[in-house]
């Protein structure tokens, strides 16, 4: 497991947001007309955004501040596929609660 540690925190948190961003959309696909390919697609993605989670608990060993984190990035990238790719529409109010949600975690992880 050595090699985990070999690739900084910054390079396995981009790598994992990657695989969650893919999973996120396609699990908006899948929504739309579930299939079976979309399905084992969604899975790989979101194991390979696991294993770049074990892999930023092996470096850190900060679960508090790298949770906020992964919970902030998460949400930014929920954000960006459903109202920017897929152009999802939030009531006022959902804005509020989304900025509230996002201001909460950045507290939080401060």
């Amino acid at each position: 497991m050595n090699f985990l540690l070999a690739i900084p925190t910054f390079a396995w948190f981009a790598f994992a947001m990657l695989a969650y961003f893919a999973a996120e959309y396609w699990s908006k696909l899948w929504g739309g007309g579930p299939t079976w390919q979309l399905a084992v697609l969604i899975n790989i993605a979101y194991t390979v955004s696991t294993v770049g989670w074990l892999a930023i608990m092996a470096e850190r060993k900060q679960l508090i501040l790298m949770s906020m984190l992964w919970y902030l990035m998460g949400g930014i990238v929920s954000i960006f596929v459903g109202y920017i790719l897929f152009h999802e529409q939030l009531s006022t109010l959902q804005w509020v609660g989304v900025g509230t949600t996002m201001l909460s975690i950045m507290l939080l992880s401060s």
